[in-house]
């Protein structure tokens, strides 16, 4: 929420001041980058990771169904990563 009110900047120096007071400990760059998602679009904290795991592993992210929040942020602006939905997959095979 602060990144969408304050930005980005203003976000990470509060991740920042919070890791140094050792209230929380990141341990890779995955929270960031599930941060950056969540900071421009408007989906799930959890979908932000699946798709910054992806990102980081140069993978495809899966989700179970097309949730209308996800196609609503894929018809604004492509993710960088490519996105796979099993309910697709199910249908198809029949």
């Amino acid at each position: 929420m602060t990144c969408r009110l304050k930005g980005r900047e203003v976000a990470r120096r509060l991740v920042k001041a919070i890791e140094d007071s050792g209230t929380v400990e990141i341990v890779s760059g995955l929270d960031e980058g599930a941060g950056d998602i969540k900071c421009g679009r408007a989906i799930s904290l959890a979908d932000c990771y699946v798709i910054a795991l992806a990102e980081a592993l140069d993978a495809t992210a899966v989700f179970a169904r097309r949730e209308k929040e996800i196609i609503r942020e894929m018809e604004r602006a492509p993710f960088g990563v490519n996105l796979v939905f099993l309910e697709d997959l199910r249908a198809r095979d029949g």
